[in-house]
């Protein structure tokens, strides 16, 4: 009675939805069940080989998580050498010094990755003008909001324009 049930399942799985959505249901499945298990596995890979790449990417699991001082940890070292200038790196640096509060740190990295493409439009700049802000550097501020009041996006970063005025 089952057995048509079954083989439908199956034949969705294998057939329609692509193997890499496979992959990504299942761990997004696993992080619900365990949601310290992904961060478990990548702190293991980190132990066993201490990489640019493995680094970066238990770093971002812990700044999902919510431990921002952790990530610090492992961000700040990363940049050196080929990587000091790296867009990523430096974009959630910028998000875990924003969320414990160091706002001038925020502030020496924007100028860095401002000239990127996917900065103008991004949250990382809106956080960028907000630490500005907050450290007083009012003339930069403006010219930070005025580049991101774009007319049908970005309301958050419109509102806070608004406010600053």
């Amino acid at each position: 009675m089952f057995l048509p049930l079954i083989g439908c399942l199956a034949y969705i799985f294998t057939e329609v939805i692509k193997r890499q959505q496979v992959s990504a249901i299942q761990s997004t499945a696993a992080s619900i069940v365990n949601p310290g298990g992904r961060i478990k596995a990548l702190e293991k890979n980190f132990k066993f080989s201490d990489t640019f790449t493995n680094r970066i990417a238990l770093a971002d699991a812990y700044l999902e998580n919510g431990m921002n001082e952790k990530a610090i940890d492992l961000y700040e070292p990363a940049r050196k050498g080929v990587f000091v200038d790296n867009e990523h790196l430096i974009r959630q640096l910028m998000h875990a010094y924003y969320a414990v509060g160091r706002f001038e740190d925020v502030t020496l990295l924007g100028p860095k990755i401002a000239s990127a493409i996917s900065f103008a439009k991004s949250h990382t700049n809106l956080l960028y003008a907000l630490a500005l802000e907050k450290t007083g550097k009012f003339n930069l501020v403006e010219n930070q909001y005025k580049a991101m009041n774009h007319r049908y996006s970005n309301y958050e970063a419109r509102y806070n324009y608004r406010v600053f005025y």
